[in-house]
């Protein structure tokens, strides 16, 4: 049985752990440290980030690398406060990655960040591009630093 069990983990971890492409555009919203976490999908449902003590935007560890995913469906979704490695390759020059904090739902699909995040990805390009292809990658917590450290079962991750 504790193989079973240890064998799920590990595939569960490896599915969660794929990468996929997706798309990123920007809000300069998520770049307004003062606004507060109780205008975003992730505020105080049962996995709400007011519940675990934050109260704006930049009370939030990762700030300002904080946004909307997809995966976040709703005020109850457990997705709220998952971390999340985006990795934008240009046309020229190295591929650069955030690690960014899901805040808020995107239901227009991928992932959306403020201005300042995208312009550390894009290289100052954000307004110019508008919206781009990144790589994404569902990560522990720890990286959007809302934990101390990994799940000692979970490698560490070493595709920076």
């Amino acid at each position: 049985m504790r193989f079973f069990t240890t064998l799920t983990s590990l595939v569960l971890l490896c599915a969660s752990s794929q990468a996929t492409t997706a798309t990123l555009a920007y809000d300069p919203v998520y770049d307004d440290g003062g606004h507060s976490l109780s205008t975003v999908t992730c505020s105080n449902g049962p996995y709400g980030l007011l519940n675990r003590g934050f109260t704006n935007f930049a009370s939030l560890p990762n700030f300002p690398n904080i946004g909307a995913a997809s995966v976040v469906t709703g005020w109850t979704s457990d997705k709220c406060g998952s971390c999340w490695q985006l990795t934008y390759t240009p046309p020229r020059g190295p591929k650069r990655s955030i690690y960014m904090l899901a805040i808020d739902g995107a239901p227009g699909g991928g992932f959306v960040t403020g201005l300042r995040a995208m312009n550390y990805l894009t290289n100052n390009r954000a307004i110019q591009l508008g919206r781009v292809d990144v790589v994404s990658r569902q990560v522990h917590e720890s990286k959007c630093s809302l934990s101390d450290r990994e799940p000692e079962d979970q490698p560490e991750d070493q595709s920076e």
